[in-house]
């Protein structure tokens, strides 16, 4: 996994303070694919698609990629979960398979894992939160659809006992390279986005 420093933005958001591994009664999370440990494999699996040379569920090395890793496994969040102690953050889309190739999208209810990868800081206007289990249409969410996901799956309210990780930013400066010509609309990209994800963090804090 290449991880570019140009834009990187990693936001740990403890709503109740002071806060310690004990006192974190989940762990919920937002970004891309340096975080996305099925939502993606999910939906591209629903149309016979993997991710290629990357572990099963996550664009990341594995015991099978090439070249393979002896570990450790998994993504930063997936070794992070288990440093705290705490259950690993499931994905919120579960893959189905049906026949020999593709299958059906379901909702996880009790999925913690809202990136997505590519999903960029900030709300992708084309993402629909009422048809985002349609493989026939995909569409990532960004941070902002991310965080209305996880409210609407948790009757609009954020547990200030939860553990909120933010992993975003990059793919919006990479998505700039092409159309921004100076430096200064090339930081605006990343202002931008750092922007986005403190709005997330406010989404949040005003749901509890």
């Amino acid at each position: 996994m290449r991880i570019n420093p140009i834009c990187l933005t990693v936001v740990l958001v403890g709503l109740s303070a002071p806060v310690s591994a004990a006192s974190i009664y989940q762990i919920v999370v937002f970004g891309d694919s340096l975080s996305d440990n099925g939502n993606a494999a999910a939906g591209l699996a629903a149309i016979g698609q993997t991710l290629g040379n990357y572990a099963p569920n996550a664009l990341t090395d594995g015991s099978h990629t090439s070249p393979a890793t002896t570990g450790p496994y998994g993504l930063w969040i997936d070794q992070f979960a288990t440093l705290l102690g705490k259950s690993d953050p499931q994905p919120f889309v579960v893959f189905t398979p049906v026949g020999n190739s593709g299958g059906t999208l379901s909702a996880n209810p009790g999925g913690t894992n809202f990136a997505v990868a590519s999903g960029l800081a900030g709300s992708n206007p084309n993402f629909s939160p009422t048809n985002y289990l349609n493989p026939s249409n995909p569409q990532v969410p960004g941070t902002t659809n991310q965080v209305q996901l996880y409210l609407s799956f948790n009757g609009q309210h954020a547990s200030s006992e939860n553990l909120y990780v933010f992993w975003a930013g990059a793919n919006n400066v990479y998505q700039s390279l092409g159309s921004v010509s100076s430096f200064v609309k090339y930081l605006a990209t990343a202002i931008n986005a750092a922007d986005a994800i403190a709005a997330n963090i406010g989404t949040l804090a005003r749901a509890g």
